[in-house]
């Protein structure tokens, strides 16, 4: 089964989070994640195709020619987000379409791999609820 093609002009930001990660892309990285999702699902269950995204939507130009800024990268945030007294910290997945600038201003802290202030959090973004 054929693997999709690149998706010209792609550009996917990871944001790792204590508890949540975030996956900012533009249109085109969306489009990309979308199309290996289509793979996956027009797949056979039993041969158990993945994908990993940073290995398969990083161009060709960043991993073999060392590019830069690499068009697929992952920011951490130091530290924990405050969680409301008295709640469990739960785990969240985030999918947020960004703009060009966005990126370019995430594409800026990929040396350091920390995540820029203004899109650091300060709150757990979820708790579990008590039975």
């Amino acid at each position: 089964m054929n693997h999709p093609l690149r998706v010209p002009g792609a550009r996917i930001c990871i944001i790792r989070h204590p508890d949540e990660t975030t996956i900012c892309a533009n249109i085109a990285g969306f489009r990309a994640l979308g199309e290996w999702i289509a793979w996956l699902v027009a797949s056979d269950p039993s041969e158990h195709y993945h994908f990993h995204l940073l290995w398969h939507l990083e161009s060709e130009a960043s991993r073999f020619e060392g590019k830069l800024p690499k068009n697929v990268w992952v920011l951490a945030q130091p530290g924990q987000p405050t969680v409301p007294v008295g709640e469990t910290p739960a785990f969240e997945f985030t999918f947020q379409v960004v703009t060009d600038p966005e990126l370019d201003e995430l594409a800026e802290h990929q040396a350091s791999g920390t995540v820029p202030a203004r899109f650091q959090k300060h709150e757990a973004s979820l708790a579990t609820e008590r039975s």
